[in-house]
């Protein structure tokens, strides 16, 4: 469990709860838990766990492609060096990040420009809400790896999502990081 004691405070990000408490010492700390991909797909809703298992599934049945969960995002690639897509979660909405230009899709996507620079070799932001959403997201999907020339395969059946846990469950599997920032005296 790392701790970091900082006077100034810096922007909370959507990954983070927040809670302001006073230690043994009188000094008042501010308590954040910053979660990961995989923390925040455990406590989503089972429909956006749905999703997300739909999609990875429809999107690894592309011969050679593959998939890396890192901190914030799952990233699915095609071999070593075409990078197709990120599944991130923000709130309780699943978002995909293409590798396409947004400005070049069709108006009926509804897609965004990620403003985050960890997504800036996925600049094309859609958020999933809804069923008509999803096949759109396999529509954009199927336009990247065509565009590459992909073979699809078998769709596979796999389920992705791990159970709803608590905080304090994945806190303890390392899901979830704890950072104490000191705010001052009291």
């Amino acid at each position: 469990m790392k701790e970091s004691v900082n006077q100034s405070t810096p922007m909370v990000d959507e990954e983070e709860e927040v809670q302001t408490i006073i230690d043994e010492n009188g000094n008042v700390l501010e308590l954040r838990l910053l979660k990961s991909f995989m923390a925040k797909l455990s406590q989503t809703d089972d429909v956006a766990k749905a999703y997300y298992n739909e999609l990875k599934n429809h999107i690894l049945s592309y011969k050679g492609t593959h998939s890396r969960i890192s901190w914030h995002y799952d990233a699915v690639k095609l071999g070593k060096e075409h990078l197709i897509l990120k599944f991130s979660i923000r709130g309780k909405t699943l978002c995909v990040y293409y590798a396409l230009d947004a400005k070049e899709l069709d108006s009926k996507y509804k897609v965004e420009h990620a403003k985050s620079r960890k997504y800036k070799d996925t600049p094309c932001q859609y958020r999933i809400k809804n069923d008509r959403r999803v096949a759109y997201a396999k529509e954009l999907m199927d336009m990247i790896m065509a565009r590459i020339g992909a073979e699809q395969g078998e769709i596979p059946h796999e389920d992705y999502a791990i159970p709803t846990q608590s905080s304090k469950a994945l806190l303890d599997q390392g899901y979830i990081r704890e950072v104490r920032i000191q705010l001052g005296k009291k």
